[in-house]
């Protein structure tokens, strides 16, 4: 919060805004990938979007030929917050500087929002382990 210049007295509010960005984009995901990773995936349309609850007469969604082609994909998450929140706790132990931890242009971030490069390696080796553990 300091870096973007947020007083102390609007810290909570701009907290409980940005949770709450944060909370719409991981269900948005979460959805999107669902319905990718199905073998038959509805469209993701307000088309057709039956409530089976109180209609179970409702036929199910139809499939669109594009979504047959994705047939037994897999989805997998990766975070990306939990790697750069083991970075920002312990930066000492992947030789970056505690100092930097909220400050822009140093060794963690190159400005109010983007890390620098050598913290975009340390995300893509754990993303690499991550992925070696699938495979």
């Amino acid at each position: 919060m300091e870096m973007y210049g947020v007083d102390a007295e609007d810290r909570e509010a701009s907290i409980k805004r940005v949770a709450a960005r944060v909370h719409r984009w991981n269900t948005a995901l979460a959805m999107a990938a669902r319905h990718f990773a199905s073998p038959k995936p509805a469209p993701l349309t307000p088309r057709y979007v039956p409530n089976l609850s109180t209609d179970p007469d409702a036929p199910p969604p139809i499939a669109t030929a594009e979504a047959q082609e994705r047939e037994g994909a897999s989805v997998m998450f990766f975070s990306s917050h939990e790697c750069l929140s083991t970075i920002l706790d312990s930066p000492a132990t992947y030789a970056l500087y505690e100092a930097d931890v909220n400050k822009m242009d140093g060794s963690i971030w190159v400005d109010h929002l983007h890390p620098t490069s050598r913290v975009h390696d340390l995300l893509a080796r754990d993303l690499s382990r991550f992925l070696g553990k699938i495979l």
